[in-house]
C-alpha cells in the first residue's frame, strides 16, 4: 500500500453500529481501515468491497487472534499503525443481587483486558507512526449516540464524523460529542466522578435541568 497514505484498525465494525460508522467516516477521509469483527459477514456491504478496506475477522479475547491482527496489519504498512479504535465492548445492566458473577467477569473481560491487550499488542505500530488510540466501549454512551437512550441523540453517522474529525485535527483528551455534550461537559467540571456516573446513566432531561439551575447559580 501507499506508505503516504494513514492507516487505522476499527474493532467491532458490525453494520448499523458505530464501528462501521467509524470505518465509513476515516475511509472517507483516505485512511487504510482495517475493519475487524469477530464475524466478518456482518460488516457493511459496502466497507467489504471497498479499495483501501482490508476486513480481518478478530476475536478480541483471543491473544492469538489479536497477533495474527498484528501481523496483517504490519504486512501491509510496513510496520505502523496510525489509530486504534477500541470499539468492540458489551453492556449488562442488573440489580446487584440479580446478576451473573460469571457473566459480569466476562464483561469486565471483554471491556477491560481485551481492549488493554489490544493496547499492548499494537503499541509498537502506533509508536512508530505517533499515533493515537480512542477507547469506546461503554454501552450507555452508544445509547446516548444512536439515540436509544434521549430522543435527540445524534446519529452513528455524525458521530464518527465528529471523532474522526478531532483525530485528524490532533485533539488530546476528552472529546466530547452530541447535542448535550456542552450540558455534561460542564457538569463533569462542577461534580464528582461518582456523582457525573449517576447523572449521565439517568434520564438525561434531569441533567439538562441541573446545568440550567447551575448556569443561573453562576451568573
Amino acid at each position: 500500500m501507499n506508505s503516504l497514505r494513514k492507516s487505522v484498525l476499527i474493532t467491532g465494525c458490525s453494520a448499523g453500529g458505530i464501528g462501521g460508522a467509524l470505518a465509513d467516516a476515516f475511509h472517507a477521509k483516505g485512511y487504510h481501515v482495517f475493519a475487524t469483527a469477530r464475524n466478518p459477514s456482518k460488516l457493511p456491504p459496502s466497507l467489504s468491497s471497498a479499495a483501501n478496506v482490508t476486513v480481518l475477522k478478530l476475536d478480541v479475547l483471543s491473544t492469538e487472534s489479536i497477533a495474527a491482527a498484528v501481523e496483517s496489519v504490519k504486512s501491509q504498512t510496513g510496520g505502523g499503525l496510525d489509530v486504534l479504535v477500541n470499539n468492540s465492548g458489551g453492556g449488562y445492566t442488573l440489580p446487584a443481587l440479580d446478576v451473573s458473577i460469571e457473566e459480569s467477569k466476562k464483561l469486565f473481560e471483554l471491556n477491560f483486558w481485551a481492549p488493554l491487550t489490544m493496547l499492548q499488542a499494537f503499541a509498537p505500530l502506533l509508536i512508530k507512526t505517533k499515533g493515537c488510540i480512542y477507547f469506546e466501549i461503554r454501552d450507555f454512551i452508544h445509547g446516548l449516540v444512536d439515540g436509544r437512550m434521549q430522543e435527540n441523540g445524534i446519529s452513528a453517522k455524525q458521530y464518527a464524523t465528529k471523532v474522526v474529525g478531532e483525530v485528524e485535527k490532533g485533539t488530546g483528551g476528552v472529546v466530547w460529542a452530541g447535542k448535550d455534550a456542552s450540558i455534561l461537559r460542564l457538569l463533569s467540571w462542577l461534580l464528582s466522578q461518582s456523582v457525573f456516573d449517576m447523572v449521565v446513566q439517568s434520564v438525561i432531561p434531569i441533567a439538562r435541568e441541573m446545568a440550567k439551575a447551575t448556569r443561573r447559580k453562576l451568573a
